[in-house]
């Protein structure tokens, strides 16, 4: 048995629950506590944690809010161990994941996991190559500098701070609080996770909306610098929204300045167009986000 408390936030996270628990349970060294912090899931998320009848999993409701990072927040606090790894439900835990953990806080305080990707299309395959192995421009000698994925991390709980109360870009939020604290943050290939992107530039579309949305709530405690589609959106923030609108609805919007422009012509032949999808979801999300609710997604990333 470890010394680890595994933390999963959850919101009617049904369709995904119960692999993630599964591949928790198959571990080499298995976790000492699994705990599913769920922010009263109204599907049969709480019923497929019971089915597994195992005394290591615990079911926790937050009564005070819904969003993945106050789901963490509640996970870190009813921990029983010093050691907590944090995953989404979303991911499946290599075998040897907890073991490479348990190794690695013998001398690391703060541990970033590998994230590979689970199902691997055409969406996935452009979207997150690059980021299979974290962030590859972002290691220093072993070390995590910028963006690392908490949906694979590590923490001693001594040296946890608090996620903002979000569901989006809270993990940046985060990362820039345990910068501000000095802490330095070792990244371990070996312990892996295997983690479900979206499947159609549908999905896509909306996570990337949904993740700029984040980063607007919370921007004055993000630093800007090394994320080009944020300070996109903060350049949009500017336009009025009539020209914004007129400016998503032809499409004619991509400004050739972000590192994800390089998709740009790539996916012409498919029934889709992703050459401006990064630029496009931050038009949208500053329209979300200055209160304009009746966006057609659908119109947008048609042909």
């Amino acid at each position: 048995m470890s010394s680890i408390s595994v933390i999963i936030p959850s919101y009617n996270s049904e369709k995904v629950m119960g692999r993630c628990i599964k591949s928790l349970l198959e571990q080499t060294l298995l976790p000492d506590e699994i705990i599913v912090a769920d922010g009263g899931s109204t599907d049969n998320t709480k019923s497929i944690c019971d089915s597994f009848k195992d005394k290591r999993i615990k079911f926790i409701t937050n009564t005070k809010s819904r969003t993945t990072g106050s789901n963490r927040n509640l996970g870190a606090e009813k921990a029983k161990n010093e050691n907590l790894v944090f995953i989404d439900s979303d991911c499946v835990a290599d075998r040897n994941m907890i073991k490479n953990y348990e190794e690695s806080f013998k001398e690391y305080d703060c541990i970033a996991g590998n994230v590979v990707v689970l199902n691997p299309g055409k969406i996935s395959n452009f979207a997150y190559t690059e980021q299979i192995l974290l962030l590859k421009k972002d290691l220093k000698e072993g070390f995590a500098e910028g963006f690392f994925w908490i949906m694979n991390f590590g923490i001693k709980k001594r040296f946890f701070v608090y996620f903002p109360d979000s569901i989006m870009s809270e993990d940046i939020v985060f990362i820039e609080r345990l910068k501000k604290k000095g802490h330095k943050i070792r990244f371990i290939n070996s312990a892996v996770v295997f983690h479900e992107y979206p499947d159609n530039i549908s999905n896509f579309f909306k996570k990337k909306v949904n993740y700029t949305k984040g980063f607007l709530e919370q921007k004055s405690e993000i630093d800007v610098s090394p994320y080009s589609q944020y300070g996109l959106a903060l350049k949009f923030m500017d336009l009025n929204k009539c020209s914004l609108k007129e400016m998503v609805k032809n499409k004619d919007i991509c400004m050739d300045c972000t590192r994800d422009c390089r998709f740009k012509g790539k996916l012409k032949e498919e029934p889709y167009m992703m050459q401006n999808i990064i630029c496009l979801s931050c038009a949208v999300a500053v329209l979300e986000f200055k209160g304009e609710s009746n966006i057609d997604y659908k119109e947008i990333i048609s042909q």
